[in-house]
C-alpha cells in the first residue's frame, strides 16, 4: 500500500456532464458523517465552568463550539451553518 495521491482513478464522461461544480448553491445538503467527521478534525466544544461573586449562584458557566477553517473555505462554513 502506498500514499493514496498515488492511486490511479477514473472519471467516466458520462458523469462529469451529469455533476455540477459550482459552489454557490443556495440550500446545500451536507451528508451528517461529513460534519461529523469535518467537526472531530477542525472543531472545538468546550464549556468552562469558574466562580464569581458577581453572580447570584456565584458560579459562570460558559460554553462555546468553533470550527477553525481557512477564509477560502468560507463556502463550507455556511453550509454547516445551514445544516445546524
Amino acid at each position: 500500500m502506498g500514499f493514496e495521491r498515488y492511486y490511479q482513478t477514473s472519471i467516466h464522461s458520462k458523469l462529469i456532464s451529469i455533476r455540477t461544480f459550482s459552489t454557490s448553491s443556495l440550500k446545500p445538503k451536507l451528508n451528517p458523517w461529513f460534519v461529523t467527521g469535518i467537526i472531530d478534525a477542525e472543531g472545538t466544544f468546550c464549556t468552562t465552568i469558574y466562580k464569581n461573586k458577581a453572580y447570584k449562584t456565584g458560579w459562570v458557566v460558559r460554553s462555546f463550539f468553533e470550527i477553525g477553517l481557512n477564509q477560502r473555505d468560507s463556502s463550507l462554513i455556511f453550509q454547516l451553518k445551514y445544516f445546524f
